[in-house]
């Protein structure tokens, strides 16, 4: 615990050590035609009518374009599939039934109501993973769903076969080995973006309260780290924890939109780079599934990329700052302050005056984490230059970055943030 006269969100954590590696060249734009699909049901009796199953074929096909169009390397020799040699692999899309006794056995241990995944029967030890072994699974409430929800379900296990499947940083580790707020933050994060395209960027604004509204918002408490993915955190009202993973979208998003054209097409070339020491046969590598792996990984990639050339440090205080007021300036069905209760797991608010000069706070210091402090400044005359200091117990100013909100109103458009201890 450290004493403080005045705070506002930085980034907790000392001793981090920043490891620059060079990063591959761009992808190029994926010139491998793109395959059909076609879903294929194991249980005819309860297989959707055409129509249902052309809108999913279709679906997945416009997805999978839109992200080959990004330079992601296509993941279709992974696929189960169908090669004629008239023309391109057919790709299938496995629905599900659970009840329907020729299902699979992979199908049957689902509920009713699952809606999508990725399934792969087999990751070699030494390898990676394998050909002809990765399916597309959909089930019924998926077929049921809106366009725009079904379209962003599908897009987002399409974008887990483009990041995590084909390209260099995961094509020798199995999903489960890789941390999930690396995996699921970006497929949530490239989902939504594909959805946006397809459908216009307003198409899915939900409000605060519904299901879907934690991934788009990328709404997540920072003030418990990173890299905390499941199973230690519970929202209010819920009786069941919360996998935390999905929501570091807002993080992927951030760096889309802040120093990218805002599409995934960044992450093509961060993956085009695995950890260091986590090529082929690295599956069995425990370092290779741990957070420090990725961590290291994260700050070389922002290190190596031209438009940010900063280390993961720097970077993370900066997006905690802005992420405090991005949705509420963006989304007018947002209240500003229920944003920051939900996004830091509480906001502490202070007044400073003319008669109030300074507040004593007590912080839970943690590691790749933010604190949330609202300052409100009462009755101070017109004209007057008004500083913001935050001093350790002992009296020093603390060495920490210490970041201050802009005043635009978007990533894009933010202005400068003052970076220095004092902030005036």
């Amino acid at each position: 615990m450290d004493q403080r006269q005045l705070g506002v969100s930085r980034w907790l954590g000392r001793g981090f050590v920043a490891i620059a590696l060079a990063l591959a060249a761009t992808p190029a734009a994926a010139t491998e035609p793109t395959p059909s699909f076609e879903v294929l049901c194991r249980a005819p009796a309860s297989c959707p009518a055409a129509p249902a199953r052309q809108r999913i074929e279709g679906m997945v096909a416009d997805a999978w374009q839109r992200f080959a169009a990004l330079g992601y390397t296509q993941p279709t020799p992974l696929m189960q599939r169908r090669i004629d040699s008239s023309g391109p692999p057919t790709v299938a899309i496995e629905f599900c039934d659970p009840q329907a006794a020729a299902s699979s056995d992979n199908c049957k241990g689902n509920g009713s109501d699952f809606l999508a995944y990725v399934h792969t029967s087999q990751c070699s030890s030494d390898d990676g993973w394998l050909p002809d072994k990765t399916t597309i699974v959909v089930g019924q409430a998926l077929a049921a769903a809106p366009d725009a929800i079904a379209y962003y379900l599908l897009a987002h296990e399409v974008f887990h076969l483009f990041s995590m499947r084909a390209s260099v940083a995961g094509r020798h580790l199995c999903s489960t080995s890789v941390p999930q707020w690396v995996t699921e933050g970006i497929a949530v994060f490239g989902g939504f973006w594909a959805t946006g395209q397809r459908y216009g960027p307003g198409v899915l604004q939900p409000a605060f309260d519904e299901t879907i509204a934690r991934s788009y918002y990328g709404i997540r408490p920072y003030r418990l780290p990173l890299t905390l993915s499941h199973g230690d955190y519970r929202y209010e009202n819920q009786t069941a924890s919360t996998s935390l993973a999905y929501y570091t979208s807002s993080l992927w998003r951030y760096l889309a939109e802040r120093f990218h054209d805002g599409s995934p097409a960044y992450l093509a070339r961060y993956l085009a780079a695995a950890p260091a020491g986590c090529g082929a046969g690295s599956v069995t590598q425990a370092a290779c599934r741990s957070n420090a792996a990725w961590l290291r990984w994260l700050d070389a990639r922002l290190q190596a990329d031209a438009a940010i050339g900063r280390p993961l440090q720097e970077l993370l205080p900066e997006f905690l700052t802005e992420y405090a007021t991005w949705a509420p300036r963006r989304f007018a069905n947002l209240a500003e302050q229920r944003w920051r209760e939900a996004g830091f797991d509480g906001c502490r608010y202070i007044e400073l005056s003319p008669d109030t000069l300074e507040v004593s706070l007590d912080i839970d210091a943690r590691m790749y984490a933010a604190t949330c402090i609202t300052v409100t400044l009462k009755d101070i005359p017109a004209g007057d230059l008004v500083g913001v200091q935050v001093i350790v117990e002992d009296g020093k100013e603390a060495a920490s970055p210490i970041w201050v909100e802009g005043t635009g109103s978007g990533w894009p458009t933010t202005a400068p943030l003052c970076r220095s201890r004092a902030c005036r």
